[in-house]
């Protein structure tokens, strides 16, 4: 084959290609979202998403009495899992009820927060996923919302003081809240079975 030849088939080519990682660069932009139920704000950035490339969170903030679940690509959900390997999780989805926010995270863990309208009554809940071998710990960022006051009891809750409201946070049974790290920690076992296991954490105002 000629030299033209072979150059009239790369020159071709080789635009088609670029004209491909242009679009898709500029069509990857991203884009804020925001949304509120009830008593709890949702906010983040995704990316616009092309036929190339699926639309993928960014950043998500779901914040309610004073706290806020934060993740974004340097704060992340963990599964450790009785190896000793941590898994980084990555936001798969989220969505939103009447009175519920659901973040859907990859390996099938999840978190819920909720609310009952009723004396700034909150529940955050989660979702940890049966596997082999199974998960020791579920860790993710839950951090104070501005200037928020933040005490640890002995009795493994947290006050939380915002707005003139102060919130009492009752953690999951064998769970810590790194103050430092800004990162609840829950510990769980699991039996070898398909199943989920769900912790709860009980959120409620101080009349």
């Amino acid at each position: 084959m000629s030299r033209t030849a072979l150059g009239g088939i790369l020159f071709p080519l080789a635009y088609i290609l670029l004209a491909i990682g242009f679009l898709t660069m500029h069509y990857t932009r991203e884009k804020n979202f925001s949304a509120v139920v009830g008593e709890i704000e949702i906010r983040g950035k995704s990316t616009v998403g092309t036929v190339f490339s699926p639309s993928k969170i960014r950043k998500l903030v779901v914040a309610a009495a004073g706290l806020e679940l934060l993740f974004d690509r340097l704060n992340t959900a963990v599964l450790t899992t009785e190896d000793g390997i941590r898994h980084r999780l990555v936001i798969d989805d989220w969505s939103k009820g009447d009175n519920f926010v659901s973040i859907f995270l990859s390996d099938g863990a999840g978190i819920e927060v909720s609310s009952s309208g009723y004396n700034g009554a909150f529940n955050l809940s989660t979702v940890i996923p049966a596997t082999i071998p199974p998960v020791k710990s579920f860790e993710f960022p839950l951090q104070p919302a501005g200037n928020v006051d933040v005490t640890i009891r002995r009795d493994n809750t947290l006050t939380i003081k915002t707005d003139g409201t102060e919130y009492m946070l009752t953690l999951p049974p064998n769970s810590i809240w790194n103050r430092k790290l800004r990162r609840l920690v829950v510990n769980t076992e699991i039996n070898q079975v398909l199943s989920e296991s769900h912790q709860g954490v009980g959120i409620s105002a101080i009349e």
